[in-house]
């Protein structure tokens, strides 16, 4: 059973988006509505390209809406089959009232001109994997992949509801998350800290009076107006901020923590290369090596280490990522942050500490 923090970190995992990645890189091609096999159903009515677009991108305050539902998928389509899909672990829908709309919807992937593969998944957090149970509250999704895309050029989300016409309702969705997690080995050093920064800037004046200016002092509020990571029931969503949601939490939350004595296999690539080619096992190394015993098991793509996991994916500080600061699900136990700051040094010939500053986004 997960042990209680109080928002002091203990077990970090890492969801770094994969979509919001390769959409920074250029490898995403289109993003665009489809119903069966028919060709492109989004009209500007329904959602402008770039607000589809919009929907890789890690920011679930600046949600999309769908006018009268979505009866079809959300395709995001990277033009080629690649293996750059096939080692997805996990995905999450956020900023969404799917509680209110009662839908429900599932992961698929698929090639151009191929049948439609629905991805094994399970529920984390208010989802389900079956085609038959609705969203129970509005806010956010959370579900894992039991298998990737695959061989894949297209991944997306696609609504299961049936009945869908019965409760047409706006569709509003936040960020679509689809990605491959990074779990710490063990947990932090005990010497980690929070704090909780505010947007207020002061200025005294020349009698002494102090005036103070407050420019941010929480997240953004999400679908909705709940604040982020907020779920609520059906009944309780509408389009004026609930109470709860005003008087709720604030500040944004800033983390420091340090991961002392990890493997340098769990932290640093043994192989930065795309592939194998002119890549040999040092005699005085240990490296986990290709069933043929020649070419290395991972490359800069498919790597397990938190550089190729993490770093690689939200290129330093420039993109921003989910935590989840316990091994609790609850929804304070997560959060939207960049990696302000990171140093890994040197503890032995066979070590690393890890040293993370991660600050909550607005």
């Amino acid at each position: 059973m997960p042990k209680p923090n109080y928002q002091i970190p203990t077990k970090l995992t890492f969801y770094p988006s994969h979509l919001q990645y390769y959409y920074a890189i250029g490898l995403l091609k289109s993003v665009y509505l489809k119903q069966g096999d028919d060709a492109l159903v989004s009209t500007p009515e329904q959602a402008r390209q770039e607000d589809l677009f919009k929907l890789a991108t890690l920011d679930p305050s600046n949600y999309t809406t769908f006018e009268g539902g979505i009866n079809s998928r959300i395709v995001f389509d990277f033009g080629s089959p690649g293996d750059h899909l096939k080692m997805l672990d996990f995905g999450m829908i956020l900023g969404h009232n799917f509680g209110k709309q009662e839908a429900s919807w599932r992961p698929y992937a698929f090639n151009n001109n191929e049948p439609l593969t629905f991805i094994n998944n399970m529920g984390i957090v208010n989802h389900h994997s079956d085609m038959y149970t609705y969203c129970q509250y509005n806010g956010f999704s959370v579900f894992s992949l039991s298998v990737g895309a695959g061989y894949s050029s297209q991944i997306g989300i696609e609504q299961t509801d049936l009945q869908w016409s019965a409760n047409a309702q706006d569709t509003r969705i936040g960020s679509i998350v689809f990605g491959k997690k990074w779990e710490a080995p063990h947990n932090v050093d005990i010497s980690n800290s929070i704090k909780f920064n505010y947007g207020a800037k002061q200025i005294k004046t020349k009698a002494g009076k102090t005036i103070s200016k407050m420019r941010y002092y929480k997240p953004n509020t999400w679908v909705g107006g709940l604040d982020a990571w907020q779920l609520t029931n059906a009944d309780e969503i509408d389009d004026q901020l609930p109470i709860d949601s005003l008087t709720g939490r604030n500040g944004i939350r800033e983390w420091k923590v340090k991961l002392s004595f990890l493997a340098d296999s769990k932290v640093l690539p043994q192989n930065m290369m795309p592939n194998s080619y002119g890549w040999k096992q040092d005699s005085d190394q240990e490296y986990e090596m290709h069933p043929n015993q020649i070419d290395s098991l991972y490359t800069s793509n498919d790597g397990i280490d938190f550089y190729t996991s993490v770093l690689k994916v939200t290129m330093g500080s420039h993109l921003p990522i989910v935590i989840k600061i316990s091994e609790s699900n609850n929804p304070d136990q997560w959060a939207i942050v960049r990696i302000k700051r990171y140093n890994i040094r040197q503890r032995n010939p066979k070590f690393l500490d890890v040293s993370l500053t991660l600050e909550e986004q607005v």
